[in-house]
């Protein structure tokens, strides 16, 4: 996972309406998981036909293994005005709150993986 900044506090979420919850998720109760935010927009190509089904796999995967306790995996709809830049984004927080990545485009299923061990591994260490 490369950076060229040092990380820093998520910004809180801002939702107008929460999906398949029965409140609305905040990050400061995501604390100490990691966190895989997928940004997507519902008429990009990209996101509906790598990126969402993508996010579903890697949140089954998270559900199943021995990530369970340890990853949260958020989808939130994002409205775009320029239909010619509408990529999925994916972020990804710390168990301390901080953003360590933010790749805007469709990255590889073993390159998100790989970062979300990562940073599984530091909460244990």
């Amino acid at each position: 996972m490369t950076q060229s900044y040092e990380p820093a506090v998520a910004p809180p979420l801002c939702v107008s309406q929460w999906f398949n919850t029965d409140h609305a998720i905040t990050l400061d109760e995501l604390r100490g998981k990691v966190v895989l935010i997928y940004t997507l927009q519902m008429l990009c190509a990209g996101c509906g036909m790598y990126a969402t089904p993508q996010a579903v796999r890697l949140w089954q995967d998270c559900r199943q293994g021995p990530r369970r306790e340890d990853v949260a995996v958020i989808g939130l709809h994002t409205v775009f005005e320029h239909h010619h830049v509408m990529t999925p984004a994916t972020l990804l927080i710390d168990g301390a709150g901080r953003l360590r990545k933010n790749h805007f485009g469709i990255e590889t299923e073993q390159q998100a993986i790989a970062d979300i061990d990562r940073l599984v591994a530091e909460l244990d260490g």
